[in-house]
């Protein structure tokens, strides 16, 4: 049985040098394609799942913030303005959050790849300002051909 209150065996779960963070139970089941896609449920066999050390990893919010500072440089050099702004938003955005969220709790996840997943498109347009339907659609394919990679 592995103890996942442990930063030590955390790792052991994720590969932190190349941007994931560990992702609780709990929270794994607050976004359910993740928990379906895992077929966990909140209980099962009548003992709380979460006391038998399931979890997952995500993308960590600062490989979020690299990621689409990429993406926005790329349109920038392809002379997609608005892409490239509606990228830069979305990180900046991501950046802000993140430490907002961990100057109230210094071990807050942030915005990260498990938040990203749990966005609806209509959100993405409302919330984050990404209005250029070419770029909202290209978010949406990058982080479905992301999600559905083979394992």
């Amino acid at each position: 049985k592995v103890d996942t209150s442990l930063d030590r065996e955390r790792q052991k779960i994720c590969v932190y040098g190349i941007g994931q963070q560990f992702v609780d139970f709990d929270r794994i089941m607050t976004v359910p394609r993740v928990a379906g896609r895992f077929g966990w449920t909140a209980d099962v066999g009548g003992v709380n799942a979460s006391s038998k050390g399931k979890a997952a990893c995500c993308w960590s919010p600062e490989l979020l913030q690299e990621t689409f500072q990429d993406i926005s440089d790329d349109f920038s050099t392809k002379g997609d303005t608005l892409s490239a702004r509606s990228f830069a938003r979305l990180r900046n955005y991501i950046k802000v959050r993140t430490a907002h969220e961990r100057e109230k709790e210094f071990d807050a996840y942030g915005f990260d790849g498990l938040t990203l997943l749990n966005i609806t498109e209509d959100s993405f347009r409302d919330d984050f300002g990404i209005r250029y339907p070419e770029a909202r659609s290209w978010l949406l394919h990058f982080i479905e051909k992301l999600w559905n990679f083979e394992r």
